[in-house]
């Protein structure tokens, strides 16, 4: 059998080219079995077919469209026995931050263990802890069904750091920022849709999907971080709440020597200047990506930087595509580095494509671009020693304050200090009302929930 499983890999690479896989499981069914009758009349009804020739044996493979479900039907040629491969798939998420930027600086990381660390402090942007671990309890969030799961999660990885004698300091998304206006009202819609769809799949007992559609329409609230404060209160953990965007607050934090390091998943991290970001950290192993800011720019073989200036760096990230400004079609990381490169400024790389006509600019992308600029340049952000809202980068004179609104509203010093101690909603900025998640002509009975909760509990 060592053959079958080296072709199973190989096809694996073919097949999953684009794509992330959640479950995968293998087993022996003796070809006369009703199951395999069972599958073939499914498959066949619903699938795209196709047929896949290997070394000693041919394959079949059967993908339903809908819930993107691939099933394997192996015969060897004996025709003796059957072996069946399925898993379920899902779509490969986009990355947060810059388009393609980790992508472009893989060759520059380091591996670090979280134990390097160790008598210093480190920056946890929690928002991407809280998403992972409203995953596992995705149905019951929106349903409203109360759940502490999520919090669970995010206090064992922190207990974790501690063990290792790394301090934490944990740092919240705050309030909606303009800037990001479109990109969060598309979200939002994208979530909508994703809960009416699982609300369709569970009445029709399709479980398996509606437990993919529930992780896609779940968010992370104010409440919910509350709920995570609370707990950090008890530990004597410190954490802050941005008054906009977390990764400007981390990032200040980083530049004004609050923390030594941050712990995140967006790469917009570096594009605001931070100068050390662990990604991809595992708990288990203990293992990240570290990209070191001054380390990238000196030694990063695909994006030879070593005589750039941030400037520079930053008009190549918001070139590629970011939260404020999408990238111009046909001008992903690679481009907009080589066009950077040679024309050093955002004006001259416009100009350039403005004549050559090969990409359509449109009417306000000059000023969304410089927008975009000031963003990652001047966010508003608390600064926890002085205990007042700062801009990230100090404002030029020539710059006009009044026309910077877009940066979020300048507010008040004891507001400010009410939200970003966690004492108030940063949305709504008023005291923390529980959630009430209600799904309209949503049946949702005893019997269903807890054969949802058998059927997800299975894939944990």
């Amino acid at each position: 059998m060592p053959i079958l499983f080296e072709n199973l890999n190989f096809l694996q690479k073919i097949i999953y080219k684009n794509k992330k896989v959640d479950r995968s499981y293998i087993m022996y069914i003796d070809i006369d079995s009703p199951f395999l009758n069972f599958m073939f009349a499914i498959f066949h009804c619903h699938s795209s077919i196709s047929y896949l020739h290997c070394v000693n044996f041919c394959c079949k493979v059967y993908y339903h469209s809908t819930t993107r479900f691939f099933c394997f039907f192996f015969f060897p040629f004996n025709n003796h026995l059957f072996f069946f491969y399925y898993t379920y798939l899902t779509e490969k998420k986009k990355a947060m931050g810059i388009s393609g930027l980790l992508m472009a600086l893989s060759d520059c990381k380091k591996r670090k263990h979280i134990k390097e660390y160790a008598d210093k402090t480190v920056g946890i942007d929690i928002s991407c802890w809280l998403h992972k671990g409203v995953y596992s309890c995705s149905d019951k969030i929106c349903k409203g069904i109360n759940t502490t799961r999520y919090v669970d999660y995010c206090i064992k990885n922190i207990k974790i750091l501690q063990r290792h004698h790394v301090t934490p300091l944990v740092v919240f998304d705050g309030g909606l920022l303009p800037a990001k206006a479109g990109t969060e009202k598309h979200r939002q819609e994208k979530r909508n849709m994703a809960l009416k769809e699982a609300m369709a799949a569970e009445k029709r007992n399709d479980y398996r999907l509606a437990r993919q559609y529930y992780v896609r329409a779940v968010d992370v609230t104010p409440y919910m971080c509350r709920k995570l404060m609370d707990k950090l209160d008890e530990m004597a953990v410190t954490y802050v709440v941005a008054p906009y965007e977390a990764d400007a607050q981390l990032a200040f934090l980083a530049r004004t020597g609050q923390v030594d390091a941050v712990i995140s998943e967006d790469s917009d991290l570096l594009t605001y200047g931070c100068r050390r970001v662990l990604y991809k950290w595992d708990r288990d192993s203990g293992i990240g990506d570290e990209i070191d800011e001054h380390y990238a720019m000196l030694n990063a073989k695909k994006l030879d930087m070593r005589h750039w200036t941030k400037d520079q760096f930053l008009t190549m990230c918001i070139f590629a595509g970011c939260d404020y400004l999408p990238s111009l079609k046909g001008v992903a990381i690679t481009k907009a580095y080589h066009l950077v490169n040679k024309y050093k400024t955002y004006t001259r790389v416009l100009r350039q494509l403005r004549f050559e006509a090969k990409t359509i600019i449109p009417r306000d992308y000059k000023e969304g671009f410089e927008k975009a600029q000031l963003t990652f340049r001047h966010a508003l952000v608390w600064d926890p020693r002085k205990e007042k809202l700062v801009h990230l980068t100090p404002l030029k004179s020539i710059i006009d304050p009044e026309k910077l609104e877009f940066l979020g509203p300048n507010i008040p010093r004891d507001l400010a200090r009410e939200i970003c101690t966690g004492k108030i909603d940063p949305i709504t900025r008023v005291d923390f009302i529980p959630d009430q998640i209600v799904i309209e002509n949503a049946n949702f009975d005893t019997t269903t929930t807890k054969k949802f909760t058998s059927f997800t509990n299975c894939f944990r």
